[in-house]
């Protein structure tokens, strides 16, 4: 709306409006109004429409008057306007004598109001805010991708940095030249591929055989034969942890033990040393 001392005034000009009167009928009460407006003007803007339905509706009293009849009641004195733009209606309305409407004020009421123009452009304007929120949130989403990927990449770096330490710790704890880390499968396929060489295997103690002599096994599949294998020489002071851990051993070749189903060959490893967590071989 435009404010000049307190005042409204009008944002449509007269030549931008052609008005013709399409109807003075007595029998339906009402006059009907055609407003052509130049495609200069807003036909999305809701103030816009407001000065046209204005000014359409003091023209349908000019052309076509109302009158009283006997019983003192106004004929003709309702206002249907419609309102076009490039041959497009773009909005409507009716006018009412002292009627409550949910659209308009004082002692003229507009009801029947319709303006889907501004319903679409308002369509758009929400299409165009929902959009835009999602390029944020994908954006945001994208943001946090980076951060976690970033975050993760340090956390790796940190822990090999971290087995990178133990493991030297210990090749110096137990003069160690070479880490060689070989899965008990492995281990088992061919054990003469290590003779004499100081491997590390994942551990989880299945039996003590002799005071320094014990059946370990791979703790992921530790009922198959194939994942167990003999460790000696374990000193009496070493206490076994009653979890998964890490042996050293020395490759001494095969041993056969007894078991209920017969003697089995079993890779056969001397005591270096140990670590009480796995983490250093995932």
């Amino acid at each position: 709306m435009v404010l000049n001392k307190g005042k409204r005034v009008g944002t449509v000009r007269g030549d931008q409006v052609r008005l013709t009167l399409k109807e003075c009928d007595d029998s339906a009460k009402y006059r009907r109004i055609r407003a052509d407006v130049s495609a200069t003007l807003d036909g999305a803007s809701s103030v816009v429409i407001a000065d046209i339905l204005s000014i359409a509706e003091r023209f349908a009293w000019r052309q076509c008057p109302p009158y009283r009849t006997r019983k003192g009641k106004f004929q003709r004195s309702n206002v249907g306007v419609d309102i076009y733009q490039n041959k497009k209606r773009i909005a409507r309305a009716r006018s009412y004598p002292n009627r409550k409407s949910a659209w308009g004020a004082g002692s003229r009421v507009w009801g029947e109001y319709s303006h889907p123009t501004l319903r679409q452009a308002k369509s758009r304007a929400r299409s165009l805010v929902a959009k835009e929120r999602e390029r944020k949130r994908r954006i945001a989403r994208e943001e946090q991708r980076r951060l976690r990927e970033k975050r993760e990449r340090e956390q790796r770096i940190a822990r090999m940095k971290e087995k990178k330490r133990i493991r030297s710790k210990l090749m110096k704890r137990f003069g160690i030249k070479k880490w060689i880390q070989v899965g008990a499968r492995k281990l088992q396929r061919n054990p003469f591929r290590f003779v004499g060489k100081v491997v590390v295997v994942r551990a989880y103690l299945q039996q003590m055989r002799t005071r320094s002599m014990g059946l370990f096994s791979d703790p992921k599949i530790s009922f198959s034969v194939s994942m167990q294998y003999i460790v000696s020489g374990i000193p009496s002071e070493v206490a076994i942890p009653n979890r998964e851990f890490v042996i050293l051993g020395r490759v001494l070749g095969n041993m056969e033990i007894s078991t209920r189903r017969g003697k089995i060959m079993l890779p056969h490893l001397h005591f270096v040393g140990m670590y009480g967590s796995t983490a250093l071989l995932s």
